[in-house]
């Protein structure tokens, strides 16, 4: 397995570029071609092209900030062929609801019909929700009311939005391709998670060449 991790510094990626994707500044949405989540079809491009093997499947990954911004990537600008999308302890998802104004939904951003296609699409990403069982602290957890609204904790916040995803798409008569993996022995740590017994689960190694 090839590890490719881009560095996106604070200086020039701030909160509302980074975590949140670029999509909204303030109250307003940007223009597309300069949402930050757009970046990510160029870097997998580059690395494809770098290891000289186009079609080399792969996997993304995000964890706390990191998957943030995966979120955004998923829900605004997601990327068709990637095995797994594992968003893991994040402080703030993009919920699955047109209702919900954007970055913490899909409101707001695309015309009324546009949002039911991206609300599917959405649906049908190969994503897990990668919670950390003892994930329960508040260090860095947002705590804006839209986030409260997700839950007090990032593992609540993270059932929250999976079980939303699974009304919506039963409510709508939709595939789910969707998962939840709760790492038991793990709290808001990148390292515990990437080392958790659950995390050939998450990124579903178990169906895999790779387990093989």
């Amino acid at each position: 397995m090839i590890v490719f991790a881009p560095h996106l510094d604070e200086e020039r990626f701030p909160a509302w570029k980074y975590q949140r994707g670029g999509v909204i500044r303030g109250q307003h949405v940007q223009p597309r071609d300069q949402w930050t989540v757009a970046l990510v079809p160029d870097l997998i491009r580059w690395a494809r092209f770098r290891e000289g093997k186009p079609k080399i499947p792969y996997y993304l990954f995000g964890h706390s900030a990191g998957a943030q911004f995966l979120s955004r990537v998923a829900a605004f600008y997601p990327p068709l062929d990637a095995l797994k999308i594992v968003i893991a302890n994040p402080s703030t998802y993009v919920l699955p609801s047109t209702s919900e104004a954007a970055p913490y939904g899909l409101g707001g951003v695309f015309s009324p019909a546009e949002e039911e296609e991206r609300l599917k699409a959405y649906l049908e990403l190969p994503i897990t929700i990668y919670l950390g069982k003892n994930d329960t602290g508040d260090k860095n957890l947002l705590k804006s009311p839209t986030a409260v609204r997700q839950g007090a904790t990032r593992l609540e916040r993270g059932y929250f939005t999976f079980n939303l995803a699974k009304s919506t798409a039963l409510a709508k008569g939709w595939d789910l391709r969707w998962r939840l993996v709760v790492a038991k022995g793990a709290g808001h740590s990148a390292k515990e998670m990437l080392g958790a017994d659950t995390v050939a689960e998450a990124f579903s190694l178990e169906d895999s060449d790779m387990a093989r």
